[in-house]
């Protein structure tokens, strides 16, 4: 149950984040510091967050498994969007034909350079997390949670920019405005998502053995194969 909770926040924090890609927004620190970022770049560390706390409860097997379903439910809802978008509004709609497209309607260079970031940034931060945590004999949470979350965050920024650039769907003097500034946000949002963490772990941790319990229950006994 608590796996299904953390499983469906994963996800519609990165479907989220796909949604509002087309919004780039400045964000403005008492006027000393500006920043201009995808809207997305303030939902999106949260999958990293969700990400860790179900590496910690159910290990890198269970962690891995969302990843790939997060990418089919991002390809359902970008297919959908483009259906919707292929379909002519009518006089009286809500939302006209220009703005439905101009709003929700993702490139698909765009969309394909962001599920291969996606990709190979979770894989990565899941697979540094659990080292950390072999390494680190189960301490030190904070370390395991920052660390696999920045690198991967670096790694995350630097493949979406680069094929990004690749592909011709940005030129070099608007992506140079945006990664740095990008990378800094995520890397602020990943170490204030400390607590968290902390918190996601404290509060699911005994919730999480009873539920592992009860599944180990549920499994047939096998001793007679022995």
């Amino acid at each position: 149950m608590i796996y299904m909770m953390l499983f469906t926040l994963f996800v519609s924090a990165s479907v989220c984040s796909t949604i509002v890609f087309g919004k780039f927004i400045e964000l403005n620190f008492f006027d000393l510091l500006k920043f201009s970022t995808p809207a997305g770049t303030l939902i999106y560390p949260f999958s990293f967050l969700i990400s860790d706390i179900i590496t910690e409860l159910y290990g890198k097997v269970k962690a891995r498994r969302i990843v790939p379903a997060s990418i089919l439910a991002n390809c359902f809802v970008v297919f959908a969007l483009w259906t919707i978008d292929s379909i002519p509004a009518t006089s009286f709609s809500l939302i006209s034909q220009d703005d439905f497209h101009k709003v929700f309607v993702l490139s698909g260079s765009a969309f394909f350079c962001s599920s291969v970031a996606f990709f190979i940034s979770q894989r990565l931060d899941i697979t540094i997390f659990h080292a950390i945590k072999v390494l680190t004999k189960s301490r030190i949470l904070w370390l395991r949670n920052n660390v696999s979350t920045i690198v991967a965050q670096i790694v995350d920024t630097t493949v979406f920019f680069g094929l990004i650039y690749m592909l011709g769907v940005a030129s070099f003097e608007a992506i140079t405005q945006i990664y740095f500034s990008t990378l800094f946000l995520k890397i602020i949002l990943a170490v204030i998502e400390t607590p968290l963490f902390y918190l996601g772990v404290f509060f699911l941790k005994d919730k999480t053995n009873k539920e592992n319990e009860i599944d180990d229950c549920s499994l047939p006994n096998l001793e007679f194969v022995k």
